[in-house]
């Protein structure tokens, strides 16, 4: 069950959820008051000048719904503020938690398993990074695709195979080396590559690769464009090894079924995530309250880039739990009123 982040005065229990080995963890956020909210424009035009000179997004690689939604919100901010804007194409997670936290990028999306290891400075993180939540956007989920007439049909099974775990440095080749390890397969026992959803759906149609793994919103666009292909594709179940993923890395992993109508593909038990978009703890609440606030301004935009949008609400959008949401966004939100 995922997690809220707290905010006292809302009438919600504080963020309890097991961590690894099972550790409690408690999390509590402060909000602004009235005048607090004032001053970050909210309760009046919003700021005089453009809360961002510029803005950088690290999103995902070519194929996923990362760089789709992260290339709304940079068309968003382009329309709204008048600035430049970039977006990156990166490994996903793990690479945008250290592009943001090293000021390389402003904002950037991350799977709540990764954002877990940086907020503890754990590996593949060397420390402690400053980073904190903007939003929930929606859930991934992870897919294990192989060729309908290939050998592949458990998780087990691909030992020995040509396999792609992911990008380097993305979520999905950290969630993939978790579940090799509870397969008890290790990574040299694969024919392994390190492919993005793009390169690794061009890879499998080609019959370079057996099958691969990708953690990210339905329909990814890569997956999609194989399902119509000869000679088609299958989606492995994954379901089984959720109650080991929590029992040794917590309750963030959670069983999901990918439904019949995402590929037009039989339905299959498998597990999500979810995701959320961050920023740099240090960056002024105003700027942040701003960001917030276009998110949800232009919503509709971001729904046209890609479906998953519309799981962003005023209310899921503060289930961020492990990372904290930013003081700028909280502000945004106690506006709103979510819990009313």
């Amino acid at each position: 069950m995922r997690r809220r982040t707290a905010l006292p005065g809302a009438g919600s229990a504080p963020d309890r959820a097991a961590g690894r080995g099972g550790r409690a963890v408690r999390r509590r956020t402060a909000l602004m008051g009235a005048a607090g909210l004032a001053g970050l424009g909210l309760a009046g035009c919003g700021p005089r000048k453009p809360p961002f000179d510029r803005l950088v997004l690290a999103t995902g690689g070519v194929g996923g719904v990362y760089a789709k939604l992260g290339a709304a919100i940079a068309a968003a901010a382009r329309a709204q503020w008048h600035i430049p804007t970039t977006v990156l194409h990166t490994g996903a997670a793990v690479d945008n938690l250290d592009l943001v936290a090293a000021g390389k990028a402003d904002v950037g999306f991350a799977t709540v398993d990764a954002a877990m290891l940086a907020s503890d400075g754990s590996p593949p993180f060397h420390r402690r990074l400053p980073v904190a939540a903007v939003a929930g956007m929606y859930d991934d989920l992870m897919q294990l695709v192989v060729r309908a007439d290939g050998p592949i049909r458990t998780l087990a099974g691909v030992r020995g195979r040509r396999v792609s775990v992911g990008s380097p440095g993305s979520g999905t080749e950290l969630i993939v080396n978790r579940l090799l390890r509870i397969a008890d397969v290790p990574a040299d026992a694969l024919q392994l590559h390190r492919w993005g959803a793009e390169e690794s759906a061009r890879a499998l149609r080609s019959g370079r690769l057996d099958g691969f793994f990708f953690s990210g919103g339905v329909p990814t666009p890569a997956v999609a464009a194989l399902a119509g292909h000869d000679p088609g594709v299958r989606i492995v179940p994954l379901d089984s090894s959720v109650p080991q993923l929590q029992a040794r890395y917590g309750e963030v992993y959670e069983r999901r079924t990918l439904a019949h109508g995402v590929y037009r593909l039989p339905p299959v038990q498998t597990f999500g995530i979810h995701n959320l978009l961050f920023t740099a703890a240090d960056r002024s609440a105003a700027s942040v309250a701003a960001l917030t606030r276009l998110l949800f301004d232009h919503r509709a935009d971001l729904v046209a880039a890609h479906d998953e949008a519309r799981q962003l609400t005023t209310r899921s959008a503060i289930e961020t739990y492990p990372l904290a949401l930013h003081p700028g966004a909280e502000a945004y939100y106690r506006s709103t009123k979510p819990y009313t």
